[in-house]
């Protein structure tokens, strides 16, 4: 039954993927040829980074406050796909990773003192999408990094603008959003592998299509699997049975943990996709209804012990 249900969710998760990519390979290649070399151009003559870190668009020189953005071009040449890797790109934030959507977050070293419970104190760290709060007790929400139009870091006191759990600061994600000026589309992939541990690899995509001249719609679509380098070795303990009696002569019992061994058994599997609408209403009024869909499977744990 267990095998049944696993194959109808990976059966349903890369029907899911394949029609997203269908639907890009059937559309004009010219179109998609034309559109991906003005983005270059526009790339290229790129002179300034548009934030929203106070509820309106500024150049991120003129904004007030203490703020980091990175641009897609930075999150593409460090292949940032999860918490962990972009993180690592802002100076004033910090982590304590546990594995995949255990995460803990700190802007200049200022915590709430969580110790990765549930029930636990109120984060010191706002997390957003777009406008959405995300934040919950103890880990953060690890969403898959893809077509992203930047990540936000606000250092400080963000409980103005971004309510409470915001005390060290606020890190936003936002997603881009669909144009109704031109169609686009991109399909990426790709392959890699640990040197002792098992291969991996993802494939994700999305296309934007214009409906008419107020109304678009954007596709996102991801499926992502890391190949697992840690080993559960084979073990066996012996434990008393009656505290007070001798070990060598009272009641023993003998376990091990034969049916969890498993060579490179850390493997993560994170699929979803993201849809959204825009409408544009008039001149000063536009709706951007959204969904984000992710499933998020990590098998064995990832802490290892190299002395067993």
């Amino acid at each position: 039954m267990i095998e049944q249900r696993r194959f109808a969710q990976s059966a349903w998760r890369y029907a899911f993927v394949s029609a997203l990519l269908a639907s890009v390979s059937a559309l004009p290649v010219r179109a998609a040829t034309s559109t991906a070399a003005s983005a270059d151009a526009s790339t290229a003559a790129v002179g300034e980074v548009i934030v929203t870190a106070t509820k309106r668009e500024e150049n991120l020189q003129d904004v007030p406050v203490s703020v980091q953005a990175l641009t897609p071009s930075t999150l593409a040449a460090h292949q940032v796909s999860s918490s962990d890797d972009y993180i690592k790109l802002l100076p004033s934030v910090s982590f304590q990773s546990f594995g995949p959507g255990q995460s803990q977050l700190y802007f200049r070293g200022l915590t709430s003192g969580g110790d990765g419970l549930h029930i636990g104190s109120e984060p010191a760290t706002g997390v957003y999408v777009d406008e959405v709060p995300l934040t919950t007790i103890a880990n953060s929400v690890d969403l898959h990094i893809y077509d992203i139009a930047r990540v936000e870091a606000l250092s400080g006191p963000q409980g103005t603008l971004f309510g409470a759990s915001s005390l060290s600061g606020t890190l936003r994600i936002i997603t881009n959003q669909p144009e109704t000026s031109h169609f686009s589309a991109s399909i990426d992939a790709q392959v890699d592998g640990f040197t002792d541990g098992q291969p991996g690899g993802e494939i994700q995509g999305y296309v934007n299509i214009p409906v008419n001249e107020k109304v678009a719609i954007r596709l996102v679509a991801f499926d992502d699997h890391e190949g697992g380098y840690i080993d559960n070795i084979f073990k066996t303990r012996v434990f008393n049975l009656d505290p007070g009696s001798d070990p060598a002569t009272g009641d023993t019992l003998t376990e091990n943990n034969s049916r969890f061994v498993k060579n490179d058994f850390n493997d993560v599997d994170t699929y979803g996709g993201r849809a959204a609408l825009k409408v544009d209403l008039n001149d000063s009024w536009t709706i951007t209804p959204d969904v984000i869909y992710q499933h998020q499977k990590a098998d064995g744990n990832f802490l290892a012990n190299p002395k067993l």
